[in-house]
């Protein structure tokens, strides 16, 4: 089977929560807004519940570094609450800069 990369992705804002029912892998890479006056940029991903954010918690740490950061997890980091609900959907916070999400490695793809 002959697929694009651009096929077994999916794009989405920073901010939007997405699930992961049906991915392995989320990516959150930013760009800084300025670099001059250089900036640290900042990506925090965030893990919760339900589409509308609920039971919202960090998704391992913040990536600072320069011009650039990434941050990227696998489906079996999102674990549970402490009530045992599992996490199912992600979202990523930047700061100082701009990006995407990028979700992968479909569960049931070859």
């Amino acid at each position: 089977m002959n697929a694009k990369l651009t096929e077994r992705l999916v794009f989405s804002a920073p901010g939007e929560w997405v699930s992961m029912a049906e991915y392995r892998k989320v990516v959150a890479a930013a760009s800084a807004d300025v670099v001059s006056p250089p900036v640290q940029v900042s990506v925090q991903l965030r893990k919760a519940t339900d589409a509308s954010g609920t039971n919202a918690a960090n998704l391992g740490s913040a990536v600072t570094s320069g011009d650039v950061a990434v941050a990227e997890a696998d489906v079996s980091d999102l674990g549970a609450t402490v009530g045992g609900a599992p996490y199912t959907h992600v979202s990523a916070t930047i700061t100082n800069g701009n990006g995407v999400v990028i979700r992968g490695s479909g569960r049931f793809t070859p």
